[in-house]
Formats: C-alpha cells, sequence, structure tokens
C-alpha cells in the first residue's frame, strides 16, 4: 500500500519546546583543495581558473576539485576528467598534495578550538566540521558576531573561504549549509525548529536532503515519498517496516529533529575500515579485477593489525565500466571468526566477488571490514590448523614490519608485479595520490 495513503493518524506529535536546541555550526571549506593551491600561489579561488587532478599523466585523470571560477567559466567539476578540461592558458592544472591538505586541516581545528571547546568540534571531513557554540556566543556579542569572525579569521590566517550553516542541531546546521549558506553571498544561513515548513520541507529534490542517497530515493519514490514535506508526513509505522530503524531516522529528520551531542560521541574504534579505488581504466577480465581486490585487501588488512584489532564482516563494492548496462554490485558477508589475516580476508572478498560478478567491465572497487572488535577478544577458530594460523600471523607481521621501517614499496605481495596491480603505484601516496 502507497505510503501516501497512510499518512498518520498514529504519527508522535512533535513538541519542539522541549526538542534539542543548541547553538551548532556547519562549517564547509569552499574548494578545499583547489582554494588551498590558490592560496599558495597568493591566488583568488574565486577569479582563478584551477583544477586539481589525480594524475597529470593519464587523460582520464579524476578532477579532485575545481576553484568556484573554473565551475562558473567552464562548467568542470568533481564528475570530470582530465581530457574534458579546456586547452586555456588561463586554466592552471594542478596535481594533489595530500599531506599538504592534511597538515592545513590540522591549522584549521587549531582555529575552530578558539571559538568553542576542543570537545564540542566534530571534524566530519577534510573539509566539515561541526562546532557547538552555544557557550560561546555572548563572549561575541551575539551570533552574527561570532559567526563573521570565524569567517574573517579563516581567510586572515589561511585565506580560504567558508560557508557556516547555523542550526539549532547538526541536522538543521548541516542542512542550512548545503541548500542555503553555499548559494549566499554572505556564505551564512541560519535555520531552526520555527522554520521547518519554509526551509525543509522546500527542498525540492529527495537526494539534495542529508542521509538520502539515490537508492533510498528510489525506494521511497516506490512507496510515493516524492519530497521532503511527504516523508515528514508519512505513517512512521510503514516507514519502519520498509526501512527498519533507518526508516524512523528519516521521518524524524525530515521534521528537523536530530538528538545528537558533538560533546557525547563515542571514541571507539572505526566501525570499518576500508577502501575505494576509481581505475584508470576499464578492467574488462576477472582475473585482473581481481589482483586489485586482492591488493586492498592486504592494506587494510595491515591497518587492522597496526591498530591490533579483527573484523569479522566484509562488504565488497564493484562499479562496471560507463559503457556497461549493469551497474555493479555491493554485497556483504559475516566470516566464521574475527581475523586480520591477509589471506583470510582475501579469499572471502574473492569468494564474494566470484559469486556475484556478471562479467561486465570494472571501473571502480570498494572494500570495507567492519565488526571490529580488539584483537585481545579474539576467540581461537576451532576449525584452522593452530599451526597455520601462527604460521601466517608471523609471515604477515613481519612484512608490516618490513614495511614501516624501509617503506611499503620494500616488500610487495606478487600480484602488485603484474600488469594489473595498482599497489606500487599507490604506495608512497596520501589517499592514493601524491603527497
Amino acid at each position: 500500500m502507497e505510503l501516501r495513503k497512510l499518512v498518520g493518524a498514529m504519527n508522535p506529535v512533535f513538541d519542539y519546546q522541549h526538542a534539542p536546541r543548541r547553538v551548532i555550526l556547519a562549517v564547509d571549506i569552499k574548494s578545499y583543495f583547489a582554494s588551498v593551491e590558490c592560496a599558495i600561489r597568493g591566488l583568488d579561488p574565486f577569479k582563478t581558473n584551477l583544477v586539481v587532478v589525480s594524475d597529470l599523466q593519464q587523460k582520464g585523470g579524476v578532477i579532485l576539485a575545481a576553484t568556484p571560477a573554473m565551475k562558473k567559466n567552464y562548467g568542470i567539476n568533481t564528475t570530470n576528467r582530465l581530457f574534458e578540461v579546456p586547452n586555456d592558458p588561463s586554466v592552471k592544472i594542478v596535481e594533489p598534495h595530500m599531506q599538504m591538505y592534511i597538515d592545513m586541516n590540522m591549522k584549521i581545528q587549531q582555529l575552530f578550538y578558539h571559538y568553542t571547546e576542543k570537545k564540542f568540534v566534530h571534524v566530519y571531513s577534510i573539509d566539515e566540521a561541526f562546532l557547538d557554540v552555544t557557550g560561546s556566543v555572548r563572549l561575541y556579542g551575539g551570533l552574527a558576531n561570532l559567526v563573521q569572525a570565524l569567517q574573517q579569521e579563516m581567510y586572515k590566517q589561511f585565506r580560504l573561504y567558508c560557508t557556516i550553516g547555523i542550526g539549532d542541531n547538526p541536522l538543521l546546521a548541516k542542512l542550512a549549509m548545503d541548500n542555503e549558506a553555499k548559494h549566499r553571498e554572505s556564505g551564512i544561513a541560519y535555520w531552526n525548529y520555527e522554520n521547518i515548513p519554509e526551509k525543509i520541507w522546500q527542498i525540492k529534490r529527495l537526494t539534495d536532503f542529508w542521509g538520502i542517497g539515490r537508492r533510498t530515493a528510489l525506494r521511497l519514490e516506490k512507496l510515493g515519498i516524492y519530497t521532503i514535506k511527504s516523508l515528514a508526513h508519512a505513517s512512521l509505522t510503514a516507514l519502519k517496516k520498509e526501512f527498519g530503524i533507518i526508516g524512523e531516522q528519516l521521518f524524524y529528520h525530515a521534521n528537523g529533529l536530530d538528538y545528537t551531542r558533538l560533546d557525547q560521541a563515542i571514541q571507539a574504534l572505526e566501525k570499518s575500515y576500508g577502501g575505494n579505488q576509481i581505475l584508470m581504466r576499464d578492467y574488462h577480465l576477472q582475473a585482473e579485477v581481481e589482483v586489485v581486490i586482492a591488493e586492498m585487501v592486504d592494506n587494510v588488512a595491515e591497518r587492522l593489525r597496526n591498530h591490533s584489532a579483527v573484523g569479522d564482516f566484509i562488504r565488497l563494492s564493484i562499479g562496471n565500466s560507463a559503457h556497461s548496462t549493469i551497474k555493479g554490485f555491493s554485497r556483504q558477508m559475516k566470516l566464521h571468526t574475527a581475523t586480520n589475516l591477509t589471506w583470510q580476508f582475501q579469499e572471502a572478498f574473492l569468494r564474494l566477488f566470484r559469486k556475484y560478478y556478471e562479467g561486465d567491465a570494472v571501473r571502480s572497487i570498494g572494500i570495507s571490514i567492519g565488526g571490529v572488535t580488539p584483537e585481545s577478544y579474539h576467540q581461537l577458530n576451532l576449525f584452522a590448523s593452530p599451526e597455520i594460523l601462527e604460521e601466517k600471523r608471523r609471515l604477515d607481521f613481519t612484512i608490516d614490519q618490513i614495511r614501516g621501517r624501509y617503506g611499503k614499496q620494500a616488500i610487495m605481495r606478487a600480484v602488485s608485479y603484474t600488469a594489473s596491480g595498482n599497489g606500487i603505484i599507490r604506495n608512497g601516496k596520501v589517499g592514493g595520490h601524491k603527497k
């Protein structure tokens, strides 16, 4: 039954007077990678046509970032490739400097600590962060003064422009930033509980809402939900039946409610370890795809061991070529026992790949290892030979020690030396790109 027919008399009636009301800032550095490259050159990203490209030697190099001027003048953004960049002398094409971006991010975090306590800062990504400034507003003589001071100091210290969404909770701040602040000359927008009907419910596309991707949007549309307003008034019972706990979250978010407290975030082990690769060409052969999967698993398993952790849950995502009629797949599997041994993960990922691979050309690969727990909790696997496990464990840790001392390329798995291998190229990089 369509949800529009189930709009619910049984839905909770929200009393926003009892909802958490903080002063949350969602801060976004405009076109971060490109803006940092402009800043070190003394250039203005709003007047400079500049793109950051993953690899200048490859025509298919991915555009990692483009300045606002480049987007406005040429329509070039992160969906484009190097061969699509105009051959124009005014366009500057640069390779990424990932270590520099990371270093700059650390300096920016220090700036945030001038406006609120460290526990009230949540770094969402390398170019976004949430700040709870509830206790700092009075010190600056008002919210407007604080926000403008932050913008001005960001430019004064780093020559970077930032947009700021302000909200009564992190959700409202994020939505204000993404849907309004980024499109205003001031770079500032404020959304609160009182203007939910005029702000949140007016978001035109489901995918413009934080947390709703293309697949979730399609599932909602099949249920007769095409707008955020209709989501906010849908039957909570029906949403929970279709999506589980995620349905409840979607419903509350569509009504502007988010109970997250930045100072109560749990600092624990990573929920999952993983990695993604966009291949520089289409991989047509199953064997060559398996080479890259094996390399990626090797890297992620090493990270687990370095954190003295094990995992028992894997997910493999395969993205097919743009020329393929099949989009690819994403599948997951629970392992019989938690591990951090490379060979065990490689066997599991390859088994998953071979089960669902349909023979189309592959262009992207993503792997993830979850169910992460400290290694000290790891129980003995009664179905494997202790001698073999110990031998494999010693081998992995020996390789880890050699790499830790002499670098990743000091010792490579055999697959990395094949024509399909990317490990040699990717090692020595930060985030898969040059330092």
